[in-house]
C-alpha cells in the first residue's frame, strides 16, 4: 500500500505544481503588466482553473495514504520528535491547513481569471489596476502557502530531516514549469497561425529570457541548499542527500543537472533559440520533462524505499492525474480569447462559453 501511496503523492504533486506555477506566474504578471504575460495569459489562467481538481484529488492522500507516506501520523518514528512537533504536526490540525491553502489559492485563482473575463466582455481598463492591488499582498500570501504546504505534504514524509530553503526552492520549480507550459502554448499558437508577426519576436525573447532566469535560478537554490548541508555536515540534515546516492538515485541527480540547468541553459544563451517559437517550444518541452524527473528525486526517496526505478503504479497514476489534469486544462483553454498581443488590451475576439 505504501508503494501505491508514494506514486500518487508524486503525481499529484508534479501536478499541483503545474497548477501552482500558473498562478504564482499570473500573479507575477498582473503585478507588473507585462506584455509577455498578456500574450500568454490563457495558458496561465487555463492552469488556474485546474485547481479545483487537485483539491479534489487530494482527498485519496487524505483518507488513505497518511499512515503510509508521513511518519508523524503513524507515530512510528522517535517520540521526542513527536512530542516537539504534535501542537503543529496533528491530524486535524493538518487537515485544516490543507483545506485553507486550496481556499486561499482557488480564492485568488477565481478573482484573477473572473476580473480578467469582465475586462475583455467590456473593455474596463479599470480591472487591470484592481489586479495589480490584490497581486501585490496575493504574492506574498501565495508564497508564505505554497511554502507552508510543501513543508506539510512532501517535506515531512522525512522523519527527521528539514530545510529552510524547502519553499523557495518549490516556488522556483513552479515557475520554471509554468514558464515552460506558458512558452510551449506560444509555440502551438504560433504554428496554427494566431500570433501577429510584428508580436512574434518580443513575447518569444521575453519568454526565453523568463525561462533562462528560472532555470538559473532554480539551479542557484539546488547548490546553495546542498552546499550549506554538505559543509555543516549534520547528520539530521545529511538524510535527504544520503537517501539520494544509491540505487540509481544519484544517476537521476547528476541528469538533473545536465538536463535541467546545462542544455537549457546552453540553448537558451542563444538569440536565435529565443527568436524562434518551434525552437522555445523544443526547449520548453525539454525542461517539463526534466521537471517531472526532479518532482520523482524529490519526493519518491522519502515516501518510499528502493530503487530509482520507475514502477508500473508511478507511471499509471502520473498518466491517469494527468489525464483529468489536461482535460480540465484544455476545457479552460477553449472558453478564453486569446489577447492581441501589442494591443491596447482589448480581446480578440468574443469570449466563448462551455
Amino acid at each position: 500500500m505504501s508503494g501505491l501511496s508514494a506514486s500518487y503523492l508524486f503525481a499529484w504533486v508534479f501536478w499541483l505544481c503545474l497548477s501552482l506555477g500558473c498562478l504564482g506566474v499570473l500573479l507575477l504578471h498582473h503585478l507588473f503588466r507585462a506584455a509577455w504575460g498578456r500574450a500568454v495569459m490563457p495558458a496561465l489562467e487555463a492552469g488556474v482553473r485546474t485547481l479545483p481538481l487537485m483539491a479534489a484529488l487530494i482527498l485519496p492522500i487524505l483518507v488513505w495514504g497518511m499512515p503510509e507516506l508521513y511518519p508523524w501520523a503513524s507515530g512510528g518514528h522517535d517520540e521526542a520528535i513527536h512530542e516537539h512537533r504534535a501542537l503543529y504536526m496533528n491530524m486535524p490540525f493538518f487537515l485544516a491547513r490543507s483545506v485553507f491553502y486550496f481556499a486561499v489559492w482557488i480564492g485568488l485563482g477565481t478573482y484573477l481569471t473572473r476580473s480578467t473575463l469582465r475586462e475583455r466582455r467590456s473593455g474596463d481598463r479599470s480591472l487591470e489596476q484592481r489586479r495589480t492591488n490584490v497581486s501585490a499582498p496575493g504574492m506574498v500570501v501565495f508564497v508564505l502557502t505554497v511554502t507552508f504546504a510543501v513543508t506539510d505534504w512532501v517535506m515531512s514524509t522525512e522523519a527527521h530531516w528539514f530545510s529552510t530553503i524547502y519553499g523557495v526552492w518549490f516556488i522556483t520549480g513552479q515557475g520554471l514549469a509554468a514558464v515552460a507550459l506558458a512558452a510551449w502554448w506560444w509555440r502551438g499558437r504560433h504554428s496554427a497561425g494566431g500570433v501577429e508577426e510584428d508580436a512574434d519576436f518580443p513575447v518569444s525573447r521575453d519568454l526565453g529570457n523568463l525561462l533562462l532566469a528560472f532555470t538559473l535560478f532554480w539551479a542557484y537554490i539546488s547548490l546553495s541548499q546542498y552546499l550549506i548541508i554538505w559543509s555543516a555536515n549534520l547528520p539530521e540534515e545529511t538524510t535527504f542527500y544520503l537517501r539520494r546516492s544509491g540505487s540509481g538515485w544519484q544517476a537521476l541527480g547528476a541528469a538533473l543537472i545536465v538536463g535541467q540547468f546545462v542544455v537549457p541553459f546552453l540553448a537558451l544563451l542563444s538569440g536565435k533559440t529565443k527568436r524562434s517559437p518551434r525552437m522555445l517550444g523544443l526547449v520548453a518541452g525539454w525542461t517539463l520533462a526534466f521537471r517531472v524527473c526532479d518532482v520523482y528525486w524529490i519526493v519518491m526517496p522519502s515516501a518510499r524505499a528502493g530503487s530509482a526505478a520507475p514502477t508500473l503504479a508511478d507511471a499509471l497514476a502520473f498518466v491517469g492525474i494527468g489525464i483529468a489534469w489536461c482535460a480540465v486544462y484544455m476545457v479552460g483553454l477553449r472558453n478564453l480569447a486569446p489577447y492581441r498581443c501589442g494591443d491596447d488590451g482589448q480581446a480578440s475576439g468574443a469570449v466563448s462559453h462551455a
